[in-house]
């Protein structure tokens, strides 16, 4: 094949890659993304160049504004990539009336592929590929598909350098000797018309993100053109590890069910054993407490006295026993209740990380700033979590979470998360916070209280009903449960000398939603962990689950 048809070859495919509707920009100077030159600059010569060694070809450019040519406009030649002795007529020209200006690129004694750039202060840079062999031509095909996790990948970019490998000493030459983008999905394929054979090439393809991000690389070396022959490589890329560094809102959520079923029954016990077999007594002497403190002393002198005989007790005993009601009952199904509202304890905060080594060793600082316990609601009338008081609390996390990557590419793995979480604690600051949303603690036990049968004994009773109406009975019920919650919520401290401190640890994914590798979403489920205490007992095991966003902090 003569030169003139690889030059003719190599001008058909920078034409074909270039036109329609997919923009391929084959050795393009500028990112479409640029701004700012008002100027163009066209190569009206070959725009991709075989020579022979000591063989000479013009380079022809014309520079316009709006259409129009402009004269007396400094115009720059440089030659880019392995152009061993190849030499340029001129570095410099000025444009003349037609806004034109031509040199001469002259073959060099050497094998070689590179690129004349032309360029001006007000117009994107132009280029010319230019090949020089005695060996003859060939073309060279590069595959180039990207189906990677990265998502919001926009362009690949490859770049052909001749001599060279995947790892040289020092890095890639500063300039390619061939070069295109890739701005369209649909296209699958890069084609240089004409590189010289008896080279080895190092064909070397990155994935970029909408800022220029490499999402991912890939490189072939060791390709030889063959002469006359078209040569193909398909690159394969591999995914550049996330970056996760900054600020993240962080939740962590905690499912520990075999911890909060012993410590709600702890408190049941507690209730009830206020309780014990007295349910009438608790409520009697609840009823002459709020007589006393309505100004009826002589109605609740005469009820303690009649109490003598043990007639209104067992009156009252009766009327609890035909109803099925009564405070036990009533703390039984409230720590049930408790139970469910503590399956889901969530711990929130940000969580500062600082990536060291490069992003090989991770560490973070999390502060809780929020704590909430309950599910939450998947239904829009369903109960919402409840916020807990975190000074009740005194929470207190380790200093710092040490983040390992992970088997995963897209991975961490979280050493022990290790949280002050005394669970007694915890139960009994939901109930102050329960309580907090009622009248008093005594108003959450009235499921099954038998505030109704009190009510109907005093209706009943001769003695008290004169003064007692039904906001009077209910206020005595309630006043009795209150004793019962406060009895409960002290059973359930004592389970923070068996379980204080809860440890989580797992593996964590990373994704980057917006194409800079910065990690945007952390998500881990499933996760291990343990409630422990200062007794040394067995840990109880639990769940947790950990989601958090990228906090975008302003400089």
């Amino acid at each position: 094949m003569s030169r003139f048809a690889y030059v003719q070859m190599a001008v058909w495919a920078a034409t074909v890659l270039a036109c329609g509707t997919t923009e391929v920009m084959l050795d393009g100077g500028s990112s479409p993304d640029a701004g700012g030159p008002t100027g163009q600059l066209a190569v009206e010569s070959e725009p991709a160049l075989a020579l022979t060694f000591a063989e000479g070809a013009p380079i022809r450019v014309r520079y316009t504004e709006e259409g129009s040519p402009v004269s007396g406009v400094p115009v720059r030649f440089a030659l880019e990539g392995a152009a061993h002795d190849a030499t340029l007529a001129d570095l410099s020209l000025t444009t003349d009336v037609d806004g034109m200006v031509e040199t001469t690129v002259q073959a060099g004694s050497v094998a070689s592929a590179f690129r004349v750039r032309v360029s001006t202060d007000r117009a994107a840079p132009a280029h010319v590929n230019v090949s020089v062999s005695n060996q003859g031509f060939g073309p060279l095909v590069v595959r180039a598909v990207y189906d990677g996790r990265r998502t919001e990948a926009t362009r690949r970019v490859l770049r052909v350098y001749s001599d060279t490998g995947c790892d040289p000493p020092g890095g890639f030459p500063s300039f390619p000797d061939r070069m295109a983008t890739l701005d369209d999905d649909e296209v699958e394929e890069a084609r240089w018309g004409a590189l010289p054979a008896g080279l080895s090439y190092a064909v070397v393809g990155r994935v970029e993100g909408p800022g220029g991000a490499v999402l991912a690389t890939a490189c072939k070396d060791g390709v030889e053109v063959t002469r006359d022959e078209e040569t193909r490589v398909e690159l394969r890329f591999e995914d550049a590890r996330l970056v996760l560094d900054g600020r993240y809102d962080l939740e962590v959520s905690l499912q520990p069910s075999a911890s909060v079923g012993a410590a709600t029954d702890r408190a049941a016990d507690g209730g009830t054993g206020l309780v014990a077999d007295a349910a009438a007594g608790l409520y009697l002497d609840a009823l002459e407490a709020e007589l006393r403190d309505r100004g009826e002393d002589a109605t609740a002198d005469l009820l303690l006295a009649e109490r003598a005989s043990g007639t209104p007790d067992a009156s009252l005993a009766g009327r609890l026993e035909d109803a099925g009601e009564g405070p036990t009952l009533a703390v039984m199904r409230f720590a049930d209740a408790l139970a469910e509202r503590l399956s889901v304890v969530r711990l929130g905060g940000p969580l500062n990380v600082d990536a060291l080594d490069g992003g090989e060793t991770l560490v973070g600082n999390l502060d809780v700033e929020s704590l909430e316990v309950g599910a939450v609601p998947t239904e829009p009338d369903g109960t919402p979590p409840l916020a807990l008081d975190l000074a009740a609390l005194e929470l207190e996390l380790a200093p710092s979470i040490e983040l390992a990557w992970g088997s995963g590419m897209d991975l961490v793995r979280v050493a022990p998360l290790e949280v002050s979480l005394p669970l007694g604690t915890l139960v009994a600051a939901t109930v102050e916070a329960e309580a907090a949303a009622v009248s008093s603690p005594g108003a959450l036990l009235l499921d099954g209280a038998g505030c109704d049968a009190l009510a109907a004994w005093v209706e009943d009773d001769p003695t008290v009903s004169p003064v007692c109406e039904r906001d009077c009975a209910d206020a005595a019920c309630v006043r009795a449960l209150d004793d019962v919650a406060e009895a409960m919520s002290e059973a359930a401290l004592a389970a923070d000398e068996a379980r204080d401190r809860v440890a989580v640890e797992g593996s964590v994914a990373l994704s980057d939603e917006d194409g800079d590798l910065l990690v945007d979403h952390v998500e881990g489920r499933g996760l291990g962990g343990t409630w422990t205490g200062p007794l040394g007992l067995e840990s109880d095991p639990l769940s947790a689950d950990v989601v958090g966003e990228r906090v975008e902090v302003a400089d």
